[in-house]
């Protein structure tokens, strides 16, 4: 049958099988079973093998010519030869040029007189129908393919009448034939138009092509081969004459080397290339490699003995001694040319090699200036980097320092409400507590904006990178919201999570981080116009679509998507997570709508002096969101993740099991209650030291101070898990360890304590949480291959860090 398979064409098919009846419990046929198997390349060999075998019998050469029994052997098989051409060679000696005349000797599928088959042709002389691939395949001494879509068919194949399955071959092949080196015809063998041009199918041309010159060669007389050899011989001779011409004449250098490495022939232009002399007396006296600069004559000595050891072609690229001056600059630069070279190959061994040089200066000065200025480009990317983390750290690192003053002031005015009623202490005292929570709302703000002008930064800057893991986009969204539990408290705002019907997924490769900061602004903005409303409810829901956006949420109002390129990452099948965040707040007009998702925009004047905020939060989401292929609307977005597959939801799981103990010292497992921490604070800022150090002390714990690394490890060295010390020594229960600083910072000085654990210097495995405004996700990465055991991003407060200190 004729079948469509991978291709776009009808294929011919060949299939086998077994017809077995399936019987019900009565006995009845019910059914047909057909165990089907496909059977083509076997039908295939088999019909080309008898067309073959068929071209391959002798034949009677006295009363039947060579080209009648080709003819004879392939009129039978129609479909793997629907059209056939014979044209024998005829070489005749003429005065001025030698001329080879081809007279068709019979064809299959064209009838007599078509133009496709002129009855006698020049093969040197004019461009009509096949001429130029016989000019090329006797030139190659090897079959031409011509290709022709049925669109596309030469016109000189009009009228043909196509054997076989009546259409027209796709695939034309013009097959030289050689008898003793000299040529003598051509077939021409349209091929079955309804099979592709695969290895099995170039083998078989290639079969037809041999055994038709075996043919031929056994009708030729020895006396035939010794007129056309001595006319073969006085072709070469001309033929070697016109190529030093066409050498002479050319633009790329041409030379030959002996297999001793000397130059034997150079023509003008190498000489030119090189810059070496071209006299006779001194033309041919060095060594390929003496116009080489010396840096690259062992590469171009090693090329030379690699295409001589391996008889296979060789090009690289080599600097001559001689030099230039590159536009626009006054340095002279040496020269670089191309060699292409080729072994000469007699009796099976290698007597030189043949090549050819190509001046490429130019090209290779473009090529380093770009690389250059690639380069340039990556600095610049990188002091870019560098400059935001040290902008984040000098800008976050005050914060702390309030945000922490701030948390001591309330507490220490809350301690003396309790221990002191009286009522003018008491006003003070809330006077005190209000500035305080002033403080405090001042430095979340600020926090918060500065989030937001470092993120619209790396967005403007392309430094930022969305980086797939395995994740539970559940988990996601409740971590989201547990972030906010003491806002939804105080404002008294209800809060529900709930998976949609069409949530039907576990495990999925998504950025957590990106995906976390979006939920962090919408529900911001959820909880800014929520709090003032009479009635006070927020809901996040999740669903998910194998389409985006959902059929179900047309209603809703998506910003429109811009053109960008969205990274592709491995997984499984592709999903569309979809995330609502519904609240009660005052809702918003048309108009106040279609400014959401803007830079620096805010739905009116009024929003900003009522609830604050840069305008930004809305338009980073929108930006992380088109990033990881999704979109964003009113109230819900949706974004591109990829399934997990079995095989890493497994793994996954396992891993999520045994998450919270592979991060925990193994061999120390004691419970850290209040008043029970003994705590070392490595940081260089003087500030932040001794707010810190105060806050955790008037919490009962035992703080140690540490202005950078090397003293760390200094203190280290005098407690009691110091190996020398016997077991006496400070108490040591965290690291509190900032990344910058000077003389050793952080990551480096959590490594060596690594070293010294698995050196047996440390008795047991020490807790170090790692504090820093670097929150980049490849900078965590390296904190945690450092050997952190968690990490608190600047700023934070003293609760913050007794919340991670119980985690652990």
């Amino acid at each position: 049958m004729s079948v469509h398979k991978n291709s776009s064409f009808l294929e011919e098919a060949w299939y086998d099988g077994v017809w077995s009846p399936v019987r019900g419990l009565n006995g009845s046929i019910e059914g047909f079973y057909n165990s089907g198997f496909e059977i083509t390349r076997l039908k295939m060999m088999d019909r080309r093998s008898r067309l073959l075998h068929s071209l391959s019998k002798t034949s009677n050469l006295h009363n039947q010519s060579p080209w009648q029994h080709i003819l004879d052997a392939c009129e039978p098989f129609d479909r793997d030869v629907p059209m056939l051409i014979l044209y024998s060679a005829h070489a005749e000696e003429k005065t001025q040029s030698n001329c080879c005349a081809l007279r068709l000797e019979g064809c299959l599928g064209i009838a007599q007189g078509h133009q496709a088959a002129p009855e006698t042709l020049e093969l040197h002389d004019g461009t009509e129908g096949f001429l130029p691939e016989f000019r090329s395949s006797k030139a190659n001494a090897t079959a031409v393919l011509l290709n022709m879509p049925n669109d596309k068919l030469p016109t000189f194949l009009d009228g043909v009448q196509w054997r076989g399955f009546g259409e027209p071959s796709t695939v034309v092949v013009i097959i030289p034939l050689f008898v003793t080196g000299l040529m003598a015809g051509y077939l021409i063998v349209g091929l079955n138009p309804r099979r592709p041009y695969d290895e099995d199918h170039k083998q078989f041309v290639q079969d037809i092509g041999r055994v038709s010159t075996a043919v031929l060669s056994s009708s030729i007389s020895f006396k035939q081969a010794a007129a056309r050899e001595a006319r073969l011989s006085k072709e070469l001779t001309e033929r070697e004459r016109f190529i030093r011409k066409l050498a002479e004449v050319a633009t790329v250098g041409i030379y030959s080397i002996s297999a001793g490495g000397a130059l034997t022939y150079a023509n003008s232009k190498h000489y030119a290339i090189t810059g070496e002399s071209d006299k006779p007396e001194s033309a041919y006296n060095f060594s390929f490699v003496n116009w080489i600069l010396e840096e690259d004559h062992s590469k171009a000595i090693h090329d030379f003995e690699d295409c001589k050891l391996h008889k296979r072609p060789q090009s690289t690229e080599l600097r001559l001694r001689r030099k230039w001056n590159p536009p626009g600059s006054s340095a002279e630069e040496h020269r670089w040319v191309l060699c292409s070279s080729i072994p000469n190959i007699e009796d099976g061994e290698v007597t030189g090699v043949t090549g050819c040089l190509m001046d490429i200066s130019h090209q290779m000065w473009n090529l380093i200036l770009q690389k250059n200025s690639a380069h340039a480009a990556e600095e610049a990317k990188k002091q870019q980097e560098r400059f935001i983390d040290i902008t984040s750290h000098e800008m976050r690192n005050p914060l702390s320092a309030m945000m922490q003053c701030a948390d001591g002031i309330t507490t220490s005015i809350e301690q003396v409400e309790r221990s002191c009623r009286g009522n003018d202490l008491t006003e003070s005292l809330e006077i005190v507590r209000e500035h305080a929570q002033t403080i405090l709302f001042c430095a979340a703000h600020q926090k918060r904006i500065i989030d937001d002008i470092l993120m619209v930064s790396k967005l403007s800057s392309a430094l930022l990178v969305i980086t797939p893991v395995l994740v539970e986009p559940s988990e996601v969204v409740q971590q989201a919201m547990q972030m906010f539990e003491a806002e939804f408290s105080a404002s008294g705002i209800l809060t529900t999570h709930s998976l949609e019907k069409s949530y039907n997924v576990k495990w999925v490769l998504c950025d957590p981080s990106r995906l976390t900061q979006i939920l962090i602004n919408l529900l911001t903005n959820a909880i800014k116009f929520t709090k003032t409303a009479v009635k006070r409810e927020i809901n996040v829901s999740l669903g998910a679509s194998n389409i985006g956006p959902p059929a179900n949420m047309s209603e809703l109002r998506w910003c429109p998507k811009r053109a960008r390129t969205i990274p592709e990452f491995c997984g499984g099948e592709e999903v569309f997570l979809i995330f609502s965040v519904q609240d009660t707040g005052q809702g918003m007009s048309a108009e106040e709508m279609s400014l959401l998702f803007k830079r620096f925009s805010q739905a009116n004047h009024r929003t900003h002096i009522q609830y604050g905020g840069s305008g930004l939060g809305l338009f980073i989401s929108r930006e992380l969101t088109e990033l990881q292929g999704g979109m964003i609307g009113t109230f819900a977005f949706y974004i591109k993740v990829r399934r997990a597959t079995l095989h890493e939801s497994s793994i996954q799981t396992k891993i999520s099991s045994t998450l919270s103990t592979s991060r925990r010292p193994l061999t120390r497992q004691r419970s850290l209650t209040n008043g029970a921490h003994h705590i070392l604070i490595v940081e260089d800022n003087l500030i932040n030291q001794r707010v810190l150090s105060k806050q955790l002390q008037r919490l009962g714990c035992t703080v140690h101070i540490a202005n950078h690394g090397l003293e760390a490890l200094g203190f280290i060295r005098t407690s009691r898990f110091w190996s020398e010390n016997g077991g006496v020594g400070y108490e040591l229960d965290v690291v509190l360890m900032d990344w910058e600083m000077p003389v050793c910072d952080g990551l480096t000085a959590t490594k060596r304590i690594r070293e010294m654990e698995q050196q047996g210097l440390i008795t047991e495995h020490l807790t170090v949480i790692a504090t820093t405004a670097n929150a980049r996700p490849e900078q965590i990465d390296m904190a945690f291959a450092a050997g952190v055991d968690d990490l608190l991003a600047k700023p934070f407060t003293v609760a913050q860090v007794m919340t991670k200190l119980e985690s652990l």
